[in-house]
């Protein structure tokens, strides 16, 4: 492991903590709810999962560790996601947080092409969208 990180590796992290945080939200916003529409939350979850774990192996592949996004954060993220999923009404929240963290991947999908060589890793990267 180098002390000083390439442009791809660190763009390969920030895709993956985009990718596992967006499937976070997800699941928290599916969770305990019982309809078709939160099961595909879910299985969208898993998607996204499955795409980042394959960015974590073009990391590890260059000798490096894969980011994950910070406990903390994720916890509180959840935390409100359930309370609003709570109070309101599930398809309005599941949109919303659908429609966040698609922005988010976009916007990271964006911003980390350029720095990505790796031909795996930019298909796993192109697929991180939310199919809602």
């Amino acid at each position: 492991m180098e002390l000083i990180r390439s442009d791809e590796v660190v763009a390969l992290n920030e895709a993956i903590v985009a990718a596992r945080d967006g499937a976070a939200r997800l699941r928290a916003a599916a969770e305990d709810v019982e309809t078709d529409r939160a099961a595909h939350f879910t299985a969208e979850a898993d998607r996204l999962e499955a795409r980042a774990e394959v960015l974590a192996d073009a990391v590890r592949a260059r000798d490096d560790l894969p980011d994950s996004p910070a406990d903390e954060t994720v916890l509180i993220e959840q935390a409100v996601t359930r309370l609003q999923a709570l109070f309101s009404d599930h398809d309005a929240v599941l949109n919303e947080v659908a429609s966040r963290v698609d922005e988010t991947l976009r916007e990271t999908v964006e911003r980390c092409r350029p720095q990505i060589a790796d031909e795996t890793a930019l298909a796993a990267l192109e697929e991180l969208r939310v199919r809602f």
